[in-house]
């Protein structure tokens, strides 16, 4: 419960589980959407005005990539040559929204500025005890000239868990206690790779493993899920196909099991096929290269404070870099940035080390690897690339979308493939 001195201009945010009865106002609700009648819902008022704080948010973030700082746009910052910037793989590029959850704050912060400049308000107070929150709307009003005021609710009891204690590390224990991850539990469980073999007539699909059929599995038989009948084709074809997984921890199989079944589907296969793990590129110079990209990319961020001012959206006076602050610094010094060196070395090792691909497949959800995945591709000279949407867009799952003016970049455009293979006609 909250009290204090305020006219009927101002705006009474109230965070979950505050309540009001102070002098009046207009009554707004950060986190709910069932409110008493007079009231707003800031979650309500996102569902209402999604299309169009979508379509800002991505010329947002094309605006961001394009912004100049110290003589030089962000993606030249960060450009590893070939026409390719890491910038397309930061987690603000990436915009996926099941890792990325700031994003829908960023929506919230948006409708509430729309509320409040619309309903004339001049002055707010804040009920809750979030203070990432107060900051971005203290900020706010002091540059717009208007009182704020914060009551701050008493924090919860309940004692952070191991994921929350984890996430407040610093940035590059997180990124060190990640590459011991990968290397202890995939990489050196991993026979070293003595070269793909050579051959005419030759293509590469890379899928998440398992996701299997069982029954056949237990035969020896490899049969995605993913793929579907897609495997009968591929059998009846004149190509040697090369499996490229991207193993995720699941309780089918440990990656000790899928290395067994990989045996089991190599002899089964014969030469008709071959299986891969992704790690088995990831050689020591790949390694060696990722670690000094990553490095490169912590000086980068270190030069790049000044990006903190851009920020908001255009014409607006309410900077959500505490919002996103986390995501960037997680994109530059953090697990995110490692996870991209990697898998920028471990596919470049891929595709120089496969003979000349007639065309190459994968699961297309939009992601940083895929990103990755095709710059190295083009950039080593195989063939066609194609993208497989395998499930249906969300309206605001904004990995699958692009701000228009990103598709008609001359340099640094976003990676895409060369086809894009949809499996039916409705989104």
């Amino acid at each position: 419960m909250a009290k204090a001195s305020l006219q009927p201009q101002h705006l009474i945010l109230l965070d979950r589980g505050a309540t009001w009865e102070g002098p009046p106002g207009r009554l707004v609700h950060w986190a709910e959407t069932e409110v008493p009648p007079g009231h707003d819902s800031i979650p309500w008022l996102v569902e209402n005005q999604a299309r169009s704080l979508r379509q800002e948010y991505l010329a947002w973030v094309h605006d961001l990539g394009e912004s100049v700082h110290w003589g030089r746009s962000l993606k030249e910052h960060l450009d590893l040559g070939g026409g390719f910037s890491f910038w397309w793989l930061t987690c603000i590029a990436a915009k996926n929204p099941q890792r990325n959850t700031a994003i829908f704050e960023v929506f919230k912060l948006r409708a509430l500025e729309r509320l409040y400049l619309s309903s004339g308000c001049r002055g707010l107070i804040l009920c809750s005890a979030n203070p990432g929150l107060n900051r971005v709307l203290s900020q706010w009003c002091r540059k717009l000239g208007h009182p704020y005021h914060w009551e701050r609710l008493p924090k919860s009891r309940t004692s952070p868990g191991l994921r929350e204690r984890i996430r407040l590390l610093p940035y590059p224990l997180k990124a060190a206690a990640t590459l011991v991850r990968r290397l202890w539990s995939r990489r050196l469980r991993l026979p070293t790779l003595k070269g793909v073999p050579p051959g005419d007539r030759q293509a590469t699909v890379v899928t998440y493993f398992p996701n299997l059929d069982p029954t056949l599995a237990r035969q020896g038989v490899f049969r995605s899920r993913y793929w579907g009948e897609l495997h009968d084709l591929l059998d009846k074809g004149p190509w040697l196909v090369n499996w490229i997984w991207r193993y995720v921890p699941n309780d089918e199989f440990s990656f000790a099991e899928a290395g067994d079944l990989r045996q089991h589907f190599q002899k089964k296969a014969g030469e008709r096929a071959r299986y891969y793990f992704l790690e088995e590129f990831l050689t020591a110079g790949a390694l060696l290269k990722a670690v000094r990209l990553y490095l490169r990319l912590c000086w980068r961020g270190l030069k790049l404070k000044s990006v903190s001012q851009a920020f908001h959206f255009p014409g607006s006076a309410l900077n959500f870099w505490p919002v996103l602050a986390r995501e960037w610094g997680d994109s530059f010094f953090g697990s995110e940035a490692l996870e991209g060196c990697l898998a920028l070395m471990s596919f470049r090792s891929l595709a120089q080390s496969l003979p000349r691909q007639e065309w190459g497949l994968y699961l297309w959800e939009n992601l940083p690897w895929e990103r990755a995945l095709n710059w190295a591709w083009k950039d080593a000279g195989q063939g066609k690339l194609i993208g497989f949407q395998h499930a249906g867009l969300a309206f605001l799952d904004l990995r699958f979308f692009e701000d228009p003016r990103s598709y008609r970049l001359a340099t640094y455009p976003p990676p895409l493939p060369d086809l894009l293979a949809v499996n039916g006609a409705g989104p």
